[in-house]
C-alpha cells in the first residue's frame, strides 16, 4: 500500500472505525490544509480523536476539580476552619474529637468537607462504571464487574452521605 492511500484503522478514541486518507497525520478541523492537530487525528465523521493517554489526564482533572468544589475547599481557604473540633464529655470530663459540626448547616470542618466531598465522588464513580457497564463491545464478565462496583459505589455513597447529614443535623427527616 502506498504512503497516499486509503486505509481503515481504529479509532482509539471511541472505538470506531475510521477510514483515513494519506499519511498518519490528518488535518484536523480548524488548521490549514497539511497541517494535524498535535497528538490526534479526524475520522472519518469529522470527530477529532484524541489519544487515550490526553483522556485520561483530562478525567483526572475533572474529576479533581469536582472534589475540590464538592468539598467546600473555597470555604475552607476564606473562613479558615480547624481540621478537626473537639467536645468534652459532661460525665468524664475527658476531651473527645468532633468530625461534623453540629447544629450548623453552614458550617464545616476541614475533614468532614473532604470526607463529603469523597462519599460524592464515590458516587460519581459509580454512575461512570454503570455507564461502563452497557458497552455492547464488553465481555459479560466485565460489564457485570462494572456494574456490580457503580451499584455497591452509589449505595455506599448514599448510605454515608446519609449517615452523615444525620450525625450532622440529628433531627433530620425524623
Amino acid at each position: 500500500m502506498s504512503r497516499w492511500q486509503s486505509r481503515r484503522v481504529q479509532c482509539r478514541c471511541w472505538g470506531t472505525s475510521a477510514m483515513l486518507r494519506g499519511p498518519r497525520r490528518q488535518q484536523s478541523i480548524g488548521q490549514p490544509p497539511g497541517k494535524a492537530a498535535k497528538g490526534g487525528h479526524v475520522c472519518g465523521d469529522g470527530e477529532l480523536c484524541q489519544p487515550e493517554g490526553e483522556r485520561l489526564v483530562v478525567f483526572s482533572l475533572v474529576l479533581l476539580t469536582y472534589f475540590m468544589v464538592v468539598s467546600g475547599i473555597v470555604y475552607d481557604v476564606i473562613v479558615e476552619p480547624p481540621g478537626i473540633g473537639s467536645t468534652q464529655d459532661p460525665y468524664t470530663g475527658s476531651v473527645k474529637p468532633l468530625v461534623f459540626m453540629p447544629g450548623r448547616v453552614n458550617g464545616q470542618y476541614i475533614i468532614e468537607g473532604l470526607s463529603s466531598g469523597f462519599m460524592f465522588v464515590v458516587g460519581g464513580v459509580g454512575i461512570i462504571l454503570m455507564g461502563l457497564a452497557l458497552d455492547k463491545n464488553r465481555a459479560k464478565s466485565v460489564k457485570v464487574s462494572y456494574a456490580t462496583a457503580g451499584i455497591s459505589s452509589v449505595v455506599i455513597a448514599y448510605v454515608m452521605s446519609m449517615l452523615f447529614i444525620r450525625i450532622k443535623i440529628p433531627a433530620y427527616l425524623h
